[in-house]
């Protein structure tokens, strides 16, 4: 019996079918989702969203937001969210080191937060991605 899942980001809908497991990064750890769950919300945090459907297991990642846990869907509104096979890796790549020199080179304290924070998010969605390449 399978659940529905619906991931939702700024951007309009992601993903929108029916899974048979689902693991969220929820803020205060993973949560692991079967069909029939009981209802729950919950916080998310940025990491990564995994499902599986038939044999097969998938990820995206995900940016902050928000999960609505019902007995038939999995509602996941996500500031940001894309499907493994969306990442360009060569993209995250060079915006990862492009982090990197900011908090070698800059004094800045605000500057180099906000670099520590792009340099985390490439990272996972680096990781993410090469699962499936």
């Amino acid at each position: 019996m399978p659940i529905k899942l619906e991931v939702i980001s700024r951007k309009g809908t992601i993903f929108s079918e029916d899974v048979d497991f689902v693991v969220v990064p929820g803020v205060e750890g993973e949560l692991g989702i079967l069909p029939l769950h009981t209802p729950l919300l919950s916080g998310l945090k940025k990491g990564e969203l995994r499902y599986k459907k038939g044999n097969k297991e998938s990820s995206m990642y995900i940016e902050e937001g928000f999960l609505e846990v019902t007995s038939d869907r999995i509602l996941v509104l996500a500031e940001e969210a894309e499907k493994a096979e969306d990442i360009n890796i060569d993209e995250a790549i060079k915006a990862k080191k492009e982090a990197e020199e900011i908090i070698a080179a800059s004094i800045d304290s605000k500057e180099v937060m906000r670099a520590r924070i792009a340099l985390m998010r490439e990272l996972q969605r680096i990781k993410i991605a090469q699962k499936i390449k």
